[in-house]
């Protein structure tokens, strides 16, 4: 039996290694000295083979003379550059140069070997090469690892801070959350609104329908707190942040965010939620929130979430399904219960009572214009109620337990429908409340509305609690567009009363006959309503005043040309 062929050693065991070379003496040489170390082997003679032999199959190392008869060296070594192939290139020269050195390493080149070959020489050379090689392949089992690892340390951190039933961030980053903002809004000198929100009789559906409904239903209000859930047309914005404090209740904080403007996005929601379509099997799903601001209902992150949670308490013992404002007669919970005793029991009992009833009367002030002509008529509400001294009581109420889009809706239609029939050149001026803005239905006309449409015109009153104004305006033109006029009452002659003349350009402003006395005395306030009355005038604005009460009153306001006046001077209501 023969004996077996020794190799010198096995340091290219397992290597598949590919020759070019045009000599084919050199090329049977070079393929029995490198199958001795272990190398599986092929050759070719010209670059046009290398090629068909690089398309079939996979090397480890290529071993490629410098010049060929089709081609370069260099060619090959750029293909296999340009390609996925993880092979180590060795270039074989009989003239090296130092141009051609580094020609060779930009294209990656492992390392070059003159020409006579020594075997020795080759040997060592492809030993440093296979070594390269081997490490690089290391390396890159490792990248390949660390990049897998470094996944699975995300999603382990993401797990950390993730509620994992609907994808919020949870209680403890919340926590954390808030008090970075509240440390960060203590530097910067800004408020925070933070807003606590829980689903309403959630434990009825888990008991009736099971929990995997109930699950639903939380993975579905997460969805729509994150702007996912199609057509819910609610979007928090990209600083804000939301997350599931734990149980059927979730949170939301709303950096450099008054309390009114957090009530305004907590009412957003409230409607969202209400209006999703649950479809049959699940019930209507309501929320009751809660809503307080940094710094001026507490002090530090505790303070602040007891001013929120205290709020969403109130909003659930006061018949739930709305929106309550913190305030400091819902502080402790002595005082909690005392408000919720009296305002609770009565008031919200009493607003349900009467918006059943509707038992509002109204009351009808004409607008007029010189000489004494009437232009229009300002509706006034009176509730039938006692707990209700007057209608800022009302309307008082109705916010605080997120009851303004109804009542709203309810008053507007009776002050149409009470009136009776508006002579044809008279409009009616009905009050609009900003919070309205976001009520889905707003753009609904009752069949009595329906003829008016063009002479209705919506007086946006307390202004000044307007937080966003381009969303305010969307909604504005979308009034206009249906066919409804729009005014601005007590309009300030400060910043906030320019910014939202500027902004909602709207048809109509009013100013309250108090503040124009004050320039009688105040040159200053004069010269400025001197420029508000020009620039209403320029730009087609409509200038009317309010609360006329003299002869003395109707003569200031006509100094300062306005337009239309109003007040018990002309007609009590």
């Amino acid at each position: 039996m023969p004996e077996k062929k020794k190799t010198h050693s096995d340091f290219g065991k397992g290597l598949r290694l590919l020759i070019v070379e045009d000599e084919p003496i050199l090329a049977r040489l070079l393929r029995k000295v490198l199958e001795l170390d272990g190398f599986e082997t092929d050759s070719a003679l010209t670059l046009a083979e290398a090629t068909s032999l690089f398309d079939k199959s996979q090397y480890d190392v290529v071993l490629v003379d410098r010049l060929l008869p089709d081609g370069t060296g260099l060619t090959l070594a750029e293909l296999f550059h340009d390609s996925p192939a993880d092979a180590a290139v060795v270039l074989i020269t009989g003239h090296p140069s130092l141009e051609s050195a580094i020609e060779a390493m930009q294209l990656h080149v492992v390392d070059y070997i003159l020409k006579p070959i020594n075997p020795d020489d080759l040997r060592l050379r492809l030993r440093r090469v296979v070594n390269h090689l081997q490490q690089l392949r290391r390396n890159r089992v490792l990248e390949e690892e660390l990049v897998r690892a470094g996944k699975t340390v995300e999603m382990l951190q993401d797990m950390a801070v993730r509620d994992p039933l609907t994808g919020l961030y949870n209680h403890a980053f919340f926590q954390d959350r808030l008090a970075r903002e509240v440390s960060r809004s203590q530097r910067g000198q800004h408020s925070i609104g933070l807003v606590f929100i829980d689903l309403d009789r959630f434990k009825q559906v888990n008991d009736s329908l099971g929990h995997m409904v109930g699950d639903t239903v939380l993975r579905t209000v997460a969805s729509i707190l994150q702007g996912s859930a199609n057509g819910s047309g609610f979007h928090l914005r990209d600083h804000d942040f939301a997350a599931r404090y734990g149980g059927d209740e979730f949170v939301l904080i709303l950096p450099e965010t008054s309390r009114s403007g957090a009530t305004v996005t907590a009412e957003r929601l409230r409607i969202a939620v209400q209006m999703h379509p649950w479809g049959d099997r699940i019930p209507l799903v309501t929320l009751s929130i809660g809503t307080a601001a940094f710094p001026a209902d507490g002090q530090s992150r505790d303070e602040l979430i007891r001013a929120a949670d205290a709020a969403l308490y109130a909003a659930k013992r006061s018949g739930r399904n709305r929106v309550v404002a913190y305030c400091s007669e819902i502080g402790d919970s002595a005082q909690q219960q005392s408000w919720l005793d009296s305002f609770d029991a009565q008031r919200v009992l009493s607003l349900e009572q009467i918006m059943l009833s509707r038992s509002f009367r109204f009351a009808y002030q004409p607008i007029v214009a010189h000489p004494d002509r009437i232009i229009g008529y300002e509706a006034f509400c009176r509730p039938v109620a006692e707990l209700f001294a007057s209608p800022l009581d009302l309307i008082d109420t109705a916010e605080r337990t997120g009851r303004i889009h109804e009542l709203g809706r309810i008053l507007r239609q009776m002050a149409v429908e009470s009136y009776g029939e508006l002579p044809e050149d008279c409009l009616l001026f009905v009050n609009l409340h900003p919070l309205e803005i976001y009520d889905p239905q707003l753009l609904e006309v009752s069949p009595a509305m329906e003829p008016l449409l063009g002479r209705l015109v919506l007086e946006v009153n307390k202004s000044r609690e307007i937080v966003d104004h381009g969303r305010f305006r969307q909604a504005i033109d979308r009034l206009r567009a249906r066919g409804f006029r729009i005014g601005l009452d007590d309009l300030c002659p400060g910043y906030l009363g320019l910014e939202s003349l500027s902004r909602l350009d709207p048809q109509f402003v009013k100013v309250d006959m108090a503040l124009l006395r004050k320039t009688r005395s105040d040159n200053r306030l004069r010269r400025i309503f001197q420029h508000l009355v020009e620039h209403c005038h320029a730009e087609s604005i409509q200038t009317i005043v309010d609360r006329i009460e003299d002869a003395d009153d109707s003569a200031l306001a006509r100094d300062f040309e306005f337009q239309y006046l109003q007040g018990f001077h002309f007609g009590k209501a």
